[in-house]
């Protein structure tokens, strides 16, 4: 229902925004009136839908104080966390603007929109594993709590990196099929820079399902707020000192990898699990994935001229190869038994 529910928000925005262009009225304020509408419509059928397969929920305004607390405190150290990002993502627009001017910031905002188009896949991941990951550490099923863990790091890991992996190697063929000739300098770094550091932050989303369900956020989301927002004070310095605006994208991505080590020794405060078996069992797959999956498509860049055409083989090659290295690499036992019994069953009807 989610899906179906998704693919009907997208589809509608779409249509609006293929149709405001034929509006005689204001087209902004159309245009804003209509997603309006969209949202109020998928809030009810969300609603109605809620309503039918949940008969017991119903509205209460009875006051229960003693739930205040404890949810006032989970929401708030949420809301911390969610400040910390938006200062992070604002500030460097700030720094950015103020030592370079717009053109630098037009780059940063086209390297956003393609991250952005692309991370709302892992969004649907995560939506899918974070019901069975919060009912199992409910139910104190510690044992597949952390299997969840681990199968929803490299899931989401290798699913990032399948749609990254060809922007990053077209990334110059992709920009100029979508801006023409007037790309923004900065622009085709920005955007590499931004995707890999996406792949990389992807293994933090689960380790933050895994606090959420707990309720233990205090430490982790002050953990991780110093080391995001760090990324502002060791920027401004650096493009005090005259250095290039990529700089702050590769300062970020070290931030990145930084806040992965310290999330899951925070993690491990509230949560008991072995960090040699992670580091064997997700990380060490995932690097060796993201190493190995690039080879073949950038050198048959090399060899062909830039085209729709190369685009495509490309494309085709990393999703080839990004599932038999996913396969013979990334997944353990257990998740290739469920990949072949999924496949059995939704496509050869065993």
């Amino acid at each position: 229902y989610y899906a179906y529910l998704s693919i009907f928000d997208v589809v509608a925005k779409l249509i609006i925004a293929y149709s405001v262009k034929y509006a005689s009225i204001d087209r902004l304020i159309l245009y804003g009136s209509l997603n309006l509408l969209v949202s109020i419509i998928s809030f009810l059928l969300y609603f109605i839908f809620a309503k039918r397969q949940f008969p017991d929920l119903r509205f209460n305004f009875k006051v229960r104080k003693r739930l205040f607390k404890p949810m006032l405190a989970f929401s708030g150290w949420n809301v911390f966390g969610s400040f910390a990002y938006l200062i992070k993502g604002q500030g460097l627009n700030l720094l950015l603007n103020f030592f370079f001017g717009a053109i630098v910031n037009a780059a940063r905002g086209v390297s956003n929109m393609v991250m952005s188009a692309i991370q709302s896949f892992q969004a649907n991941i995560v939506i899918a594993f974070r019901p069975q990951l919060v009912q199992s550490y409910a139910e104190g099923n510690y044992g597949r709590v952390l299997r969840l863990f681990y199968s929803l790091s490299k899931i989401s890991f290798v699913l990032l990196s399948i749609l990254s992996i060809p922007v990053i190697i077209e990334v110059n063929y992709i920009l100029k099929i979508w801006l023409g000739d007037n790309i923004p300098e900065y622009t085709v770094p920005f955007t590499i820079l931004a995707l890999l550091n996406m792949i990389v932050s992807s293994l933090n989303t689960p380790v933050s399902q895994i606090v959420h369900a707990t309720g233990k956020m205090k430490s982790y989301q002050i953990g991780t707020s110093i080391v995001i927002c760090s990324i502002l004070p060791i920027a401004w310095f650096s493009l005090k000192l005259g250095c290039d605006p990529t700089m702050v994208y590769l300062i970020s991505l070290i931030l990145t990898i930084l806040n992965q080590v310290i999330c899951n020794l925070l993690l491990k405060r509230v949560f008991d699990y072995s960090t040699k078996d992670y580091i064997v069992k997700v990380i060490l797959p995932c690097v060796f994935f993201l190493i190995l999956v690039p080879i073949v498509p950038f050198a048959v860049t090399v060899f062909m001229p830039s085209s729709f055409y190369r685009l495509i083989v490309t494309a085709i090659l990393c999703l080839v190869i990004s599932c038999l290295i996913a396969y013979w690499v990334v997944l353990d036992k257990v998740e290739k038994e469920m990949l072949i019994g999924f496949i059995r069953k939704r496509f050869m009807h065993e």
